[in-house]
């Protein structure tokens, strides 16, 4: 909870300081993640990478996004969200600088790794946090969940704005200033979220445990792990498949904008679904809308196609982890949100390092990036089907045996 008693002026004060922390995705996943998408045509050309390198960069750093998952979920009870939070922004931050100024494939490969490790970090301790803002007001949880990860549409905004127009005009080679930019863009981000997260309390005591089953989000699990690999596909490919077809950087902005406008704007949309369908619902339709979405490129590339994609594919990409959050919310007690959301992040992780690797392998065997935009559509209408298989009744915690296993199935990863 907030330091001070909540009022009616307190609560304008505690949606500005989860304002401020939603910030946070914006540099850990729009600028740490997806902006990689509108780099990789200047880094494909000027480092003479395939498309299945491509990926693996993609994939090394959702392999780092996995290690992070289980690191939370090992130590989030031991050092706390905060912690956890502060180191992870920081270290995002710098891993971006560094992208800007490491020369080769390998290096590039392990800083795409450390900051896909921290930025699982700020996504689950941030999510904990912004859960927990408004413990007095069960009724703004909902809110609270959906503007935190709505933040990460500002960072796609910007992004949009700028690094294509400044391919356009400086040429491939300045690729490395593209990360450069972000870096200092992310300083002010970075400090603003750190502050907030130390305005919201823990949602439970360092150390305190709460047990919980994994078999009773089979359904659930199931979707994520198809999502992490069904939409990471499009979001590491689509802007190359765009300029592969002679895209303008007028087109490449005015689509990358509207996926972040989209994203901003998905709260909203959703409210109704999320208010009055139980969550694995809510998954489900999300799965259905994201899909459409990177369907429409497979039958129009034409600019106004691209702009409906992303709008479909944006209201839906924060919607999934927002339903799941939700789930967890709904099913658990608050000793077990960090540590069960950390759960569903490793087996997100696992999908995102698969999903660019085989797409960029299927895009180099078929000679285009059609079939890996066909194989993230049928992968992420198969996470809509799979979520429909969950179970939509609260789940009661499970005896203490049960979580251990659970535990000992993440440590071992």
């Amino acid at each position: 909870m907030l330091e001070q008693p909540s009022t009616s002026s307190n609560f304008d004060r505690r949606f500005w300081v989860l304002a401020a922390l939603s910030l946070a995705p914006a540099v850990s996943t729009s600028f740490a993640r997806f902006a990689y998408a509108l780099i990789l045509p200047a880094m494909r050309a000027d480092l003479d990478l395939t498309y299945s390198q491509a990926g693996s960069l993609n994939t090394a750093n959702a392999v780092g996004y996995l290690v992070g998952a289980l690191f939370c979920a090992r130590f989030v009870p031991r050092f706390g969200n905060r912690r956890l939070f502060g180191f992870g922004m920081v270290a995002t931050v710098l891993s971006l600088l560094g992208a800007g100024v490491a020369a080769g494939f390998a290096e590039q490969a392990a800083l795409r790794a450390i900051a896909g490790m921290t930025s699982a970090m700020v996504y689950i301790c941030g999510a904990v946090l912004a859960s927990n803002a408004f413990p007095d007001r069960p009724d703004r949880s909902a809110l609270a969940i959906g503007v935190y990860f709505g933040g990460a549409g500002l960072g796609i905004v910007l992004s949009g704005v700028g690094i294509p127009w400044l391919l356009a005009f400086a040429g491939d080679e300045a690729w490395r200033s593209g990360w450069l930019a972000i870096a200092v863009l992310s300083v002010p981000f970075a400090l603003a979220s750190i502050h907030a997260s130390h305005k919201i309390e823990e949602p439970a005591k360092s150390g305190a445990k709460s047990p919980w089953s994994m078999s009773d989000f089979r359904g659930a699990l199931a979707s994520y792990f198809l999502f992490g690999a069904g939409y990471i596909a499009y979001m590491t490919f689509v802007v190359a498949w765009m300029v592969a077809r002679g895209a303008s950087p007028l087109g490449v902005s005015l689509t990358w904008g509207t996926l972040g406008a989209a994203t901003m704007l998905a709260p909203i949309i959703w409210r109704v679904p999320r208010a009055r369908w139980p969550a694995a619902r809510t998954l489900a339709a999300v799965g259905v809308v994201i899909g459409i979405g990177a369907a429409i490129p497979l039958y129009s590339a034409s600019l106004p196609a691209m702009v409906l994609s992303a709008f479909f594919f944006g209201t839906g990409m924060f919607s999934a982890p927002t339903s799941i959050t939700d789930l967890i919310k709904g099913a658990l007690p608050k000793a077990a949100w960090a540590p069960a959301l950390a759960v569903f992040t490793v087996v997100f992780g696992i999908g995102q390092a698969i999903g660019p690797v085989l797409t960029g392998w299927i895009a180099d065997t078929t000679h285009s990036l059609n079939a890996s935009l066909a194989a993230s559509v049928v992968i992420l209408f198969c996470a809509g089907g799979a979520a429909l298989g969950q179970r939509e009744t609260a789940v009661t915690p499970a005896p203490a045996r049960s979580q251990q296993r659970a535990s000992a199935i993440v440590a071992r990863g």
